[in-house]
């Protein structure tokens, strides 16, 4: 039945991961249905990335029979999808397409390259829609509060108003607003009018003059109230006598005043405790006088507005006059306030001016008015924009919560750990900052934005017709993109930014050194301001050279030695030691412990997982490949040459080995009379089109093509390609049935950015476009090898790789062999990174400072009440959430930045008051790339990626109806060193893969168990039997000059404890075992006992789970014996006793003998290696042939699989899938009738499965990881 038409963004077809960068930032494209896939994978490096490659005109991947015609005309298509961040452990891991930062790799676009290699960035958010979620606007806030009661009181009470000059500042990043008291008083109306007289007038006493009237009968009196005395002219000799006399009376009678006199003159006083009022008069002289003393009380003042008093505030009163006080209000009421005077104040006399000093509260107002209402800061430009969240007063005390709006609002998870502070002058007399501990010395007091987040989903909408984009990197103005020549559409991933802030304050500080310890030891520390640290986190403690990560399993709180001595506190900690690898180390007192490396700023386990859906194309998507068409390969008897071309030969520095079936001719004109040329003369029975199969890249010139005798055509075979790939290339379309003539000429001409004038000729295919053909044959028990670490294991998604082993016919048992690279978690050593350290010198508040970093400067406008060292952690916060390229920590009057990548560079200045000491090396030069080490103490052990590409896989092969094996191996790229199996001389055994070999003692067992135990959890979390392989589970074939490979420490430690003396020491591989028996009889049971070890430990999880070994008898056997080059003692410790029979456990054998099938092509060995397993005595239904097709062209295929099937074994498979695809060897299989012996050299290749695979690029180019394009561990046996 044929399959589904092959579409255009088709996400089980045609769409794929084009790589990631670097070794650690494994990647997979999983979960595809017709509508959408899931993309995931770990960042460990701020310069991790990922592309997903939606659309590829050429097809890299299939075999030619179902490979895709190409396509580059996209212009009729819209391409729609939904795009989902997910959590992965709780949070997010990747950032997302709306993030605001500065988008070092195109995350934020959509990238399209064309066919003459230009490359179009197009902005994602421009063609995005909200399915769902929201922003979460982060925000901060501060408080302030006044001084306490009992001080105010003392300073203010009863004394004249002060001139206050209090002073508060807020800054947030580089802005600033204050406030200082005038301005608070005259924001608030702080200041009214006293409308009435408060308190008696201060009048103890008063002059009383007598007059002489010249009237003996006149009275003269003296009266005090309604008492007094009297005497009569007539009596009295003058007005001095009747003064005297009258003083003298009315002082003797009455208790109110005491009276003296002088001359005419009395002075009437009032007695002591007298307070008035006294009516005193006389009534031949002086006016009346009313006698009274002011008394201090309380008084209810009347004022033209009580509106800003508050009971509890303090009121200036008569402020400049002799009566100035301040008053602490009692009671309020409307147009009234009540407090204790101390001095007479008459506001009905005078114009006498009430004041309410300013407190936090009114601090509070202002700063919210000029942060918020009606913006104005005194430095800086005002943030877009800030609201209102929360704003409380008490009488005492202010709170301001400040939200992120407006622009500042979509900032997402990036505003958390913008920074926020406020300062006040350290001579204000009310206005304080609180402590948490409820004192009030602090002048200043940092905080951040905190809580902002982003739960939008996107729907993404490109119509490429009318697309425009950012043309090869100038992203001054969008140009249209040329719809209807397009080579490749493909999407970026890159980390999230770290939360500096926040992972520096998720931490403490070492109260007490520690000492090394054995990795995994718990132990108690005392760290110093740890209350942010939690069970179950994993920290980091260290410098900027060295680390070590360890996990709080518990913080059991605060201890106070002395609680009146907070140098004494600490928080008690329980911690494990030596976490992921790291080596424990002591730490002296004060080292640093926090939530991201002290190294890199970043946290190495960043996992993530986006998820596409709602996929949707309008428009004729529809893809055609050429089926079964027969093609004319460059050696058909068809094709006539012109000029010298040139052989493809494995090894020759062609760029890529993938022709079909295994064979190409090249050329390339040295001037423009150099004729090179093929004429190809052909027939087809029906209309049809024709394909030329040729190479497309940056060394390609230009051909010129006549059909027919028709006009030439020129095609330009250059393609701005990272690697370049092996395509085809359309010639003709309907052309009529019949006899035509094709002649491709290569022109001295090529495009002005390619490198040369290479045509290189595959083949010519006359073909009727259609969709993919039913299988011609159906294998029940042949199977193609898949690599993970390869271009055809992650790079695809599973339903592809199932679809196109159904439609090649291979339903046999799957071999799939999960690498070397890819599936575990790595951790980077050996880096060094750009940095350097600023210190603040001499400052004045108000004079800005600034921090240029590559052209983006930050300003800072210090106000009162900070401290150098505030300065340089505002500073330090403000960097590492403005720059994704570096991150810094401060300490003291220092500032250290450091680059987040080993090569990024950034050039720095800075104000005056600054100064820039370089590090080694200096931030404008690039540091040491170091490498990324395999962890091993980590769980899980394998990257999320992997774990969920093999889920995939394993329910693909479910649904398919296919068994398959998962198989590991002993090789790790850069394993811990002491996990490496070593040679007699102790080098490491490396092996060009790049790889090491791994021994067998315990922490490789513990690693390589828990692998096992991951990888079957998936396959039965996707209902497909659990079958394990140990792939090449062996000791290192070949010696080094100094001998085996059998001497790590824990082997022949191991050795000694058993044996109580030293391994023997062999020398070669063709040692006899018979030279020390024990040692080799150990070495073999070594093997065994890591297996077994396995299998016990899987199957305390999986009991039904099963379990095969793969054995390479070229490796081990070398030569047949007798031959002097039979490898005797490979032959026996390779081989436990407990594989020869099922009965151990290890049900299946599956034989390989690349160096015999490969190289040699001898037939005799390759029937040897097929039939060990059955020679050891296994029924055919357990055992396997894994036949080699890698290296030289025309690997025996026939004789192998010939062989196979004549014994009926249980399962045959192809190493590997990505070779037999991009050779396209025939289908159905070919079976030789006879074959015969080759000699010819021995070439082993030193790896088991895989070689490395070329990283990802960040801009646009094809990433790849193409294996074996160079002979690899070609080696001839024992020669060293």
């Amino acid at each position: 039945m044929p399959a589904d038409p092959l579409l255009i963004f088709d996400p089980r077809r045609t769409v794929q991961l084009q790589g990631f960068s670097g070794r650690a930032a494994t990647t997979t494209i999983h979960d595809a249905t017709a509508t959408g896939f899931h993309v995931s994978g770990i960042f460990q490096a701020a310069e991790d990335f990922a592309n997903v490659q939606l659309f590829s005109a050429y097809d890299y991947f299939n075999h030619l029979r179902v490979k895709l015609l190409p396509v580059t005309d996209l212009s009729g298509l819209t391409l729609q999808y939904d795009m989902e961040i997910l959590p992965v452990n709780g949070e997010e891991g990747n950032v997302r397409p709306d993030c605001v930062r500065y988008a070092s790799v195109g995350w934020d676009k959509l990238t399209i390259t064309t066919g003459d290699g230009d490359i179009y960035e197009v902005p994602l958010m421009h063609h995005a829609a909200v399915v769902f979620g929201d922003y979460a606007p982060g925000s901060f806030g501060f408080s302030l509060h006044d001084r306490d009661a009992a001080t105010l009181d003392e300073l203010l009470v009863g004394h004249p108003t002060p001139a206050l000059t209090d002073k508060a500042c807020v800054y947030f990043m580089g802005t600033r607003w204050s406030c200082s008291s005038a301005e608070a008083i005259a924001f608030c109306n702080l200041e009214t009018r006293l409308l009435n007289n408060l308190g008696a007038p201060d009048i103890p006493s008063c002059e009383q003059a007598i007059w002489w009237q010249d009237d003996p009968n006149f009275w003269h009196y003296l009266l005090v109230n309604n008492g007094g005395a009297g005497i009569q002219e007539a009596g009295a000799t003058d007005a001095a006598d009747i003064a005297s006399r009258l003083a003298s009376m009315v002082g003797l009678s009455s208790y109110l005043v005491d009276c003296t006199a002088s001359g005419n003159v009395i002075t009437v006083s009032l007695e002591p405790g007298v307070n008035g009022p006294v009516e005193v008069s006389t009534n031949s002289g002086s006016a009346p006088a009313t006698l009274s003393r002011s008394v201090p009380g309380v008084y209810t003042a009347q004022v033209a507005s009580s509106a800003e008093i508050r009971v509890g505030d303090y009121v200036g009163v008569d402020i400049g006059s002799a009566n100035d006080e301040v008053v602490k209000v009692l009671a309020v009421g409307p147009g009234t306030f009540t407090a204790y005077f101390t001095k007479p104040h008459y506001g009905k006399l005078y114009n006498i001016q009430c004041r309410v000093l300013p407190r936090a509260r009114h601090f509070g107002r202002v700063l919210k008015d000029r942060i918020a209402d009606n913006p104005l800061p005194d430095y800086g430009e005002q943030p877009s924009s800030l609201a209102v969240e929360q704003f409380t007063t008490t009488n005492t005390s202010c709170e301001l919560k400040l939200r992120l709006a407006g622009q500042l609002g979509a900032y997402g998870r990036d505003a958390n750990g913008m920074p926020a502070r406020v300062s006040v002058d350290g001579l204000n007399k009310i206005v304080r900052i609180e402590k948490k501990d409820d004192e009030f010395g602090a002048t200043s007091l940092a905080t951040a934005v905190e809580g902002a987040g982003n739960t939008r989903a996107y729907r993404f909408t490109f119509p490429f017709a009318t697309l425009s984009g950012y043309l090869n990197g100038d992203r001054n103005s969008l140009v249209p993109v040329p719809a209807s020549d397009i080579v490749k559409v493909h999407l970026t991933f890159a980390p999230r930014f770290e939360d500096v802030e926040y992972g520096l304050a998720a931490g403490g500080v070492l109260k007490e050194g520690v000492t090394v310890s054995p990795p995994g030891t718990e132990e108690e520390w005392h760290v110093v301001d740890a209350e942010a640290m939690f069970a179950g986190l994993k920290y980091y403690v260290g410098t900027a050279s060295a680390e070590e990560r360890i996990t709080c399993l518990a913080n059991f709180g605060l201890v106070r030695p002395d609680s009146e001595d907070p140098a004494t506190w600490y928080y008690r900690l329980l911690v494990r030691r030596g976490e992921d690898s790291s080596t424990p180390q002591a730490w002296p007192p004060g080292t640093r412990i926090q939530r991201i490396s002290t190294i890199t700023g970043t946290r190495s386990d960043i996992e993530w997982q986006v998820r596409i859906s709602n996929l949707d194309v309008t428009g004729d998507r529809t893809l055609k490949v050429g089926g079964d068409a027969p093609r004319i390969e460059e050696s058909d008897g068809r094709c006539r040459y012109e000029g010298f071309w040139e052989n493809y030969a494995y090894g020759s520095g062609w760029p890529t080995q993938w022709w079909s079936l295994g064979h190409a001719k090249r050329c390339a004109p040295n001037d423009a009379q150099d004729r090179r040329a093929v004429t190809i003369r052909y027939s087809y029975p029906r209309e049809h089109d024709l394909y030329l199969g040729t190479w497309l890249g940056r060394d390609a010139g230009r051909i010129e093509v006549t059909i027919d005798g028709g006009a030439p055509v020129l095609h330009d075979l250059y393609l701005n390609d990272y690697n370049g790939l092996a395509a085809m290339k359309k010639l003709a379309t309907t052309l009529p049935g019949g006899t035509h003539t094709v002649e491709i000429r290569a022109l001295f001409e090529k495009h002005p950015a390619s490198s040369g004038y290479y045509f290189y000729f595959d083949y010519l295919w006359p073909l009727e476009p259609q969709d993919p053909p039913d299988p011609p044959a159906v294998y029940s028990d042949v199977s193609l090898a898949i690599d993970f670490d390869t271009d055809h294991g992650y790079k695809k998604p599973p339903a592809w790789h199932v679809w196109h082993l159904e439609r090649l016919g291979f339903r046999g048992h799957a071999d799939v062999y999960m690498g070397v690279f890819w599936n575990n978690k790595r951790r980077r050593i050996e880096a060094t990174y750009a940095n350097c350290t600023v210190s603040i010198g001499a400052w004045q508040p108000d004079a800005p400072l600034w921090v240029n970093i590559s052209g983006t400067a930050l300003y800072f406008s210090p106000g009162a009440g900070l401290a150098t060292e505030d300065i340089a952690a505002h500073l330090r916060a403000m960097i590492n959430v403005t720059f994704p390229g570096v991150w810094c920590t401060s300490d003291a009057i220092s500032i250290h930045i450091r680059s987040r990548a080993p090569n990024y560079t950034f050039t720095i200045s800075a104000s005056a008051q600054l100064s820039i000491a370089q590090g080694t090396p200096p931030l404008d030069q690039p540091g040491i790339e170091g490498d990324w080490e395999m962890i091993d103490t980590i769980s899980p052990v394998m990257t999320h990626g992997a774990r969920n590409w093999l889920r995939d896989l394993a329910r693909e092969f479910k649904l398919a109806g296919i068994d398959a094996s998962f198989a590991f191996s002993m090789e790790c790229y850069l394993p811990p060193m002491a996990m490496a199996a070593r040679y007699w001389d102790g080098e490491p055994i490396f092996l060009p893969i790049p790889s090491h070999q791994m021994h067998f003692g315990t922490r490789v067992r513990n690693y390589l168990r828990q692998m096992y135990k991951e990888c079957a959890d998936e396959i039965a979390a996707a209902g497909l039997p659990v079958v394990l392989q140990f792939g090449e589970t062996q000791w290192w074939y070949f010696p080094n000059a100094s001998g085996m490979g059998f001497y790590d420490n824990d082997t022949k430690a191991a050795f000694q404890a058993r044996y109580g003396r030293p391994l023997h020491r062999f020398l070669a591989n063709t040692d006899s075992p018979s030279d020390d028996i024990e040692a080799a009889d150990f070495l073999r049971d070594r093997i065994w006992e890591y297996c077994a070890e396995v299998i016990s430990y899987v199957r305390r999880f999986h009991p039904s789970a099963v379990f095969e070994c793969l054995w390479p008898l070229d490796a081990n056997q070398g030569k047949p014996a007798p031959d002097p080059a039979f490898r005797a003692l490979n032959f026996h410790v390779n081989l436990p006793n407990e594989w020869k029979t099922s009965a151990y456990g290890v049900k299946y054998f599956r034989a390989e003998g690349f160096d015999y099938d490969v190289w040699q092509k001898n037939a005799r060995l390759m029937r040897q290696t097929l039939e060990f397993p059955l020679k050891l005595g296994r029924p055919a239904s357990e055992c396997m042939y894994l036949a080699g097709i890698y290296g030289p062209p025309d690997p025996p295929m026939r004789e192998a699989y010939g062989m196979c099937r004549n014994r009926r074994l249980y399962s045959f498979c192809f190493w590997a899938f990505d070779q037999f695809c991009l050779n396209s060897r025939p289908v159905p299989l070919e079976v030789a009738t006879q074959s015969a012996s080759t000699l010819a050299s021995y070439h082993r290749p030193r790896a088991a499965r895989s070689p490395e695979a070329p990283i990802a690029v960040a801009y646009a180019p094809e990433v790849s990881s193409r294996m074996n394009t160079f002979r690899f561990n070609a080696r001839r046996a024992n020669n060293g």
